[in-house]
Order: structure tokens, then sequence, then C-alpha cells
């Protein structure tokens, strides 16, 4: 995964301003914003990383593919399994 500059840095800021909690034993509220914008980032990442890229999506169905697939209503009146399966013959 690219890291960005932007990341760098928070993450450089949160890392200074982490030694400076645990020399004082201080947390300001600043502090916590920066850790809360970093854990933020970092889920953000992630999600990003799961979602589909246009590669992933080539060769699934277009909308002209699913305009033509069969709605509820063209189903209706055709066999059901319990049909199908009345269907065998008994030999």
């Amino acid at each position: 995964m690219r890291r960005d500059i932007v990341t760098e840095l928070l993450e450089e800021e949160w890392e200074k301003r982490r030694r400076k909690v645990i020399e004082t034993r201080m947390i300001e509220t600043e502090d916590i914003m920066i850790l809360s914008i970093v854990r933020l980032n970092h889920e953000v990442m992630e999600i990003m990383s799961k979602m589909a890229t246009k590669d992933d999506l080539k060769g699934m169905a277009t909308k002209e593919d699913i305009k033509n697939m069969a709605t509820k209503d063209d189903l209706k009146g055709m066999a059901t399994k319990e049909d199908i399966k009345n269907m065998a013959t008994k030999d």
C-alpha cells in the first residue's frame, strides 16, 4: 500500500507527542486529536485496500447485461424445483 506524505507526517507528529506523553505522563487535547486522526487514517486506508478497482470490475455484468436479465415477473409461471423433481420418470 502506498504511503503518502501526509500519513508519514501525521505518524511522525504522533511519535513526537507520544514520547512527550510518556515522559510527562500527561496528555493534551491536541495529542488526543493527532492520535485520533492517525487511527482514522489507518482505518480509511484499510477500507480502501478492500475496495474493488476498475480492473477488478472488468468482465462483470454491465448495465446492459443487467437490463436484459429476467425479472421476478418474467419467471412467474415457470417450473419450480418441486415441478422439476416430479418430472423425473421412474423406470
